[in-house]
C-alpha cells in the first residue's frame, strides 16, 4: 500500500493503515511528499486565518488583555504597556506579521513532523516488543498519520474563518452561545474536539501496531503529553 492508500484507509480500516510498515516502510519519495503537504497546508491555513480581520482583532485583543493584566498586577508599568501593545497592534497590521506566522507555521509543521517520529522512535525502544524498531518506521507511520492531520487543519480553519473565531471547532464548544476566554469550563469544552480526539486515536493506533505495544500503553504514551499541554492551556 502507498501513502494515499493507507490514508484512504484510516476511514475504512484504521489499522490496515499501518500493518506491514516494519517490514515495508514507506519509500522516502512518499515521506517527502506528506510532509510537503502538510508545510503546505500549514502555510496557506495559517496565512488565511491570520489575515482574516475578525481573527487578527480577536488575537490582539488576546494580548492586549495578557499586557493589561500583567499591569493590574504589578508586573510591568503603564507606559512599558502601552509601548508593548503599539508594538503588537503594528505587527499584527503589517505585513510583516503575517509573514513572520506564515514562516513560523512552516517551521513548526516541519519540527513537529520529525519529532512525533522521534518520539514514537524512542518509546517503542522502550516499551514495544518489535526488535528492529526503525526511524524510517516511525517516518512513515507519522506520514500517514500528518496527512489526515492536514486535513484537520483545513476543516478547522475554514470553521474559524466562518465563526470568525479561533475558539470553534467540531466538538460541544458549537453548543455555547458566547464563549468566555477567562472561563475555565469554556477552555475545557473547546478542548474537545472531536477531530483532534480521533486523531489521538489514530496515534495510538499506530504507535500500538507499528511497536507491537498494549493499547493501555499506547494510550498512556499519547495522551499523557497531551493532557499535560492541555491542562497548561487550560489551567495556566
Amino acid at each position: 500500500m502507498n501513502l494515499f492508500d493507507r490514508f484512504i484507509a484510516l476511514f475504512s480500516s484504521p489499522s490496515e493503515a499501518f500493518e506491514g510498515l516494519n517490514e515495508n516502510p514507506l519509500p522516502t519519495s512518499q515521506i517527502i511528499i506528506s510532509l510537503s503537504i502538510s508545510i503546505l497546508v500549514s502555510a496557506l491555513m495559517s496565512f488565511w486565518v491570520f489575515t482574516t480581520p475578525e481573527i487578527k482583532r480577536e488575537i490582539f485583543n488576546l494580548q492586549k488583555e495578557k499586557i493589561e493584566q500583567s499591569v493590574a498586577d504589578g508586573k510591568m508599568s503603564q507606559s512599558d504597556a502601552d509601548i508593548a501593545i503599539a508594538q503588537i497592534e503594528s505587527f499584527s497590521e503589517g505585513s510583516f506579521g503575517t509573514i513572520i506566522t506564515v514562516v513560523s507555521s512552516v517551521i513548526m509543521a516541519t519540527g513537529w513532523f520529525f519529532l512525533l517520529a522521534l518520539y514514537f522512535l524512542l518509546v517503542g525502544k522502550f516499551f514495544g516488543s518489535v526488535e528492529n524498531y526503525t526511524f524510517s518506521v516511525t517516518l512513515s507511520a507519522i506520514a500517514v498519520l500528518t496527512l489526515f492531520y492536514s486535513l484537520i487543519s483545513l476543516v478547522s480553519s475554514a470553521m474559524v474563518i466562518i465563526a470568525g473565531t479561533l475558539n470553534t471547532n467540531l466538538g460541544p464548544v458549537l453548543l455555547l452561545s458566547d464563549f468566555d476566554t477567562k472561563n475555565t469550563i469554556h477552555k475545557m469544552i473547546v478542548s474537545a474536539d472531536l477531530l483532534v480526539w480521533f486523531y489521538m486515536f489514530l496515534m495510538m493506533l499506530g504507535f500500538k501496531i507499528t511497536s507491537k505495544s498494549s493499547w493501555q500503553v499506547s494510550a498512556l504514551i499519547i495522551l499523557i503529553p497531551y493532557l499535560l499541554v492541555k491542562a497548561y492551556q487550560i489551567f495556566f
